[in-house]
């Protein structure tokens, strides 16, 4: 039976068109001609996303104001759930080309970590408190869109059988540059500013302008805390080994490349990849950080308690590592 999907619980970015109708949204770069292709990053409807994330389809007359129909549920969710969505887009004035992808709002508040201090055996657990709200990517950022914002030749990643898959192979500050770009060609202020240290090399490092409303690395808390979504979860979205290939690519599954992004489930907070594809950069106070697990880790490796937070040389690239973007709300 056909059910109506109802137009509800769309976060819209302020940076969007001014219309809140998906279809009036992305027909404005899109012919009607044949079969309007409606991409993952604008199919959320009835608190659902689209099916393991693949791409549906409408009719060249579903802009009309009827309700746009699907043909069965999508069997992602035992549960329903409404992830907090603000779909973004970047905008190519030479070649008048449009790229969307999706943030997920997390709200402030507070987790717990374990206590890995040699000198304090009292204290089993630590709460760590999340004191701004904060959007983070709803996925890895794909090689499809590092090549829209920095080019098609500046594509490092090892494995480019799949523009959906992420990019890897990645030095730190080219995501520091990339972060920095998309936020100009957003008109946002950019987030990141290289500072001489003084030393004899005159190497440069990178300092976060922290009332900047551009695009960034999220912190290591920020991630861990968005990666739990609020549960008690030893991997991001299930407490069950046996569960586990359902929402990560790691050793077991992975055929030992990284994979597409969403095509695993995504954790409570609609989040996807959490844990495994691939290491993700996170911001450091004087270093860059991974955490997260890739998909040469095993289960165990992916745990939250086991990971660790590993430093990185910023100008080294390592083909398991890539990185998600985040941005301070509300800045």
């Amino acid at each position: 039976m056909l059910e109506n999907v109802k137009r509800k619980n769309l976060q819209v970015s302020k940076y969007a068109p001014k219309s809140t109708h998906l279809m009036d949204r992305y027909s404005s770069f899109k012919s009607y001609q044949g079969l309007v292709r409606w991409t993952r990053d604008l199919v959320w409807y009835n608190n659902h996303v689209s099916n393991l994330g693949k791409q549906r389809y409408a009719s060249k007359y579903s802009h009309k104001q009827e309700p746009f129909v699907y043909t069965s549920t999508p069997e992602m969710y035992e549960t329903e759930y409404s992830p907090k969505l603000y779909p973004e887009f970047v905008a190519n004035e030479k070649t008048n080309k449009t790229q969307w992808f999706n943030m997920i709002l997390c709200d402030a508040g507070s987790f717990t970590i374990k206590n890995r201090s040699f000198f304090d055996k009292t204290t089993p657990t630590i709460e760590i408190k999340i004191k701004n709200s904060f959007l983070l990517g709803e996925t890895e950022v794909t090689q499809e869109l590092y090549e829209f914002v920095m080019g098609a030749n500046a594509n490092p990643s090892e494995y480019q059988n799949d523009k959906q898959n992420p990019v890897e192979n990645i030095s730190w500050e080219k995501v520091i540059n990339f972060c920095n770009k998309l936020s100009e060609l957003q008109n946002l202020t950019p987030c990141y500013a290289k500072v001489d240290d003084g030393t004899d090399r005159q190497k440069n490092i990178w300092i976060w302008k922290a009332q900047a409303n551009g695009y960034r690395l999220p912190t290591t808390h920020e991630a861990q805390y968005a990666a739990k979504a609020g549960t008690d979860n030893q991997w991001a979205g299930t407490n069950q080994l046996a569960d586990l290939p359902k929402y990560a690519w790691f050793d077991e599954n992975s055929n030992h490349s990284t994979q597409p992004v969403a095509r695993k489930l995504p954790n409570e907070w609609g989040l996807y990849d959490m844990n495994g594809n691939v290491n993700e950069l996170r911001w450091g106070y004087k270093e860059a950080r991974w955490w997260g697990g890739s998909f040469v880790c095993n289960a165990e490796d992916l745990m939250f308690e086991s990971q660790q937070n590993n430093d990185f040389l910023p100008r080294i690239p390592v083909p398991t590592i890539g990185f998600r973007i985040a941005r301070t709300f509300g800045a």
